[in-house]
């Protein structure tokens, strides 16, 4: 074949990016002829745009056929990502995977081609693994779910991946968008009476929590944390705050106009040997809660090697179900807005695992496929006061989350008063199962289905508190793009219930959202809507509510430090309570924030 002349174009259509495209261009003539020509391949996706991760390889036809010699190549870890996180080497190459990260991870691979893995490491690495069958390898760390990496071994001669230009600081704001894998799924509206699992549970749980807060005060410097301080600039005209005992919607109330105290976190995460590690969350709130630091969240996690294809995680402690698909950075923050989501502001005021869960993952992006599917499910107790806040309040917009065994409201602040989502005293266990699709790392399907199981005919009548059965089915949608557009979709649908002697009082509640956010490099750009409504059969509509809120963002990380928000929310709402108090049953409620965090420590990447 005479090559051409003059540059010439080869599209492609693109099949996937999860896995290594290869190419061949044969560039040949017949023998003695002298050839000089430029061959330009490029690889686009349908729609015109250049496709990242694709491998091109070229052999001269009237060369003589040999395989290129091995090659010593290198894989760092930098910023919990693969560098480079695709890379092609000829069969017999020797590849080291250093550490140059601030953290521990644990590589492995279970690809045809070579299956291995690296024991928990940082600083010096392993000696070089070889590479002597040709295929693609996928490589990623049973540490953190997000990193991936692919590995060609080819016999080519020459072998040249190919990716469209881009920023560093927008690869690396890319990466740090995509959250960790969590699998969720359907529960049956029954379970049986599981009454002699409360005692060894509640041993489990304290235990756990005590072993996380040891280990990690032991491992001293092999822990990773992390401090922030959040401080906000705020104006609202809100109604009295719920932490007053108030009505009003959002976190901040017209007397909190001014600077405020967002939120203090200290972080912990530490390695407990090969499959064991324990983790811990703490928050000061400057509030009014009892203590002025609480835990979110503490609990330890097995994490052994994948095997096979499947992947199996078990935790114990204390921590959120895996819901949201909206609350996905550090800490169960939102990485869109300051002020959560409906759904997600009501799970981190009054829900909370505290127990047992398991996940089971097929992890078909690692073996040649396009999507995972995964299922878990949660054995829990303390969760017998989650409705109390919803069905007294309703539902709000902000970004508090109650410390584990905290307190929302205030002591004879009508209509919540001072109460603690987290108790236990009927001895029933709750429970939640469910089941997660991830095509390609863009696409997420997640459903749940949560029941406390609490009695609610049983009181505490040392503390007066009743138990609320409450129970809810969530779905949710999150699709990504390669271009920084992320568009979240969530909805729930439940009912929270007492019965009182000679009553059953009960409110069914319902929340949807749609958000829509846009990464520009370092910034970022989001607005959401939401839908919420609470209903009750309680004659004169103590509780009920309806309403909607609009909510636009824009946030700046300026680097790994410090980070810049702006936000305005507008909450519309009627509720019936606010007219028993003197107040007006509609109300409009617009709070601004402005917002600047920075943190510190071996964590922060």
């Amino acid at each position: 074949m005479r090559p051409p002349t003059r540059p010439r174009r080869i599209r492609c259509p693109a099949r996937g990016v999860a896995g290594a495209l290869a190419l061949l261009a044969a560039l040949g003539g017949r023998a003695g002829a002298v050839l000089a020509a430029t061959l330009v391949i490029h690889v686009q996706t349908p729609d015109g745009h250049a496709l990242s991760g694709a491998v091109v390889t070229a052999r001269p036809l009237d060369a003589a056929a040999r395989r290129p010699a091995p090659v010593h190549a290198v894989v760092d870890q930098v910023n919990r990502a693969f560098a480079p996180d695709l890379l092609v080497v000829p069969v017999g190459s020797t590849v080291a995977f250093p550490n140059s990260d601030s953290v521990s991870h644990q590589i492995y691979s279970f690809s045809q081609p070579k299956r291995f893995k690296l024991p928990l490491y940082r600083g010096k690495p392993y000696p070089p693994v070889p590479f002597d069958q040709a295929g693609v390898v996928t490589l990623g760390c049973n540490i953190h779910d997000d990193m991936l990496a692919y590995l060609l071994v080819a016999h080519r001669r020459r072998c040249r991946p190919r990716r469209p230009n881009a920023a560093p600081a927008e690869i690396a704001a890319a990466r740090a968008d995509h959250g960790p894998s969590a699998f969720v799924g359907l529960l049956r509206r029954t379970m049986p009476n599981l009454p002699y699992i409360q005692r060894p549970l509640r041993t489990l749980c304290r235990s756990a929590a005590m072993i996380s807060l040891l280990a990690l005060a032991a491992t001293g410097r092999a822990a990773d944390w992390e401090m922030s301080f959040d401080t906000r600039l705020v104006t609202s005209d809100a109604g009295r705050s719920f932490m007053d005992g108030g009505l009003g919607a959002t976190r901040y109330d017209r007397n909190d106009s001014g600077v405020q105290l967002g939120r203090a976190r200290f972080a912990l995460t530490a390695s407990l040997g090969e499959l064991w590690s324990a983790h811990l969350d703490a928050y000061a709130w400057d509030d009014k809660d009892r203590s002025p630091v609480g835990v979110t969240e503490a609990y330890l996690q097995f994490r052994p090697y994948p095997r096979a294809g499947y992947r199996f995680r078990l935790k114990a402690g204390a921590f959120y179900p895996p819901i949201s698909l909206e609350n996905r950075a550090a800490g169960w923050e939102s990485p869109y807005t300051l002020s959560y989501s409906a759904i997600n502001t009501w799970l981190g005021v009054e829900v909370r695992t505290i127990g047992l869960e398991a996940q089971l993952d097929w992890l078909g992006t690692r073996t040649g496929h396009d999507f995972d599917l995964g299922l878990t499910a949660g054995a829990f107790g303390w969760n017998e006061g989650a409705g109390v806040v919803l069905a007294s309040d309703g539902f709000m917009l902000h970004d508090r989350q109650t410390p584990v065994f905290g307190r929302v409201g205030q002591p004879g602040a009508a209509p919540l008063g001072a109460v603690e989502p987290f108790q236990q005293f009927d001895g029933r266990a709750g429970g939640y199962a469910g089941v997660e699709g991830r095509w390609l790392d863009r696409v997420v399907l997640r459903v749940l289905r949560y029941d406390n199981r609490a009695d609610p005919t049983a009181m505490d009548f040392v503390s007066g508190a009743i138990a609320w059965e409450t129970r809810f089915n969530s779905a949710g949608l999150r699709i990504e793009s390669g271009t920084g557009w992320t568009a979240i979709l969530q909805w729930l649908d439940g009912e929270t219930l007492i019965a009182p002697p000679g009553l059953q009082l009960v409110w069914p509640f319902r929340a949807q959202f749609a958000l829509l956010s846009k990464r520009f490099g370092r910034q970022t750009l989001s607005a959401r809507y939401d839908r919420f409504e609470v209903e009750t059969n309680v004659p004169d509509g103590d509780g009920w509510q309806i309403g909607h809120a609009f909510t636009a963002a824009w946030l700046f990380d300026a680097d790994a430090h410090w980070r810049l928000a702006f936000e305005w929310l507008r909450v519309r709402s009627y509720s019936y309570y606010r007219t028993e108090f003197a107040g007006p049953a509609f109300a409009t409620e617009t709070q601004l924030q402005l917002g600047v965090r920075y943190a510190f420590g071996s964590g922060v990447r």
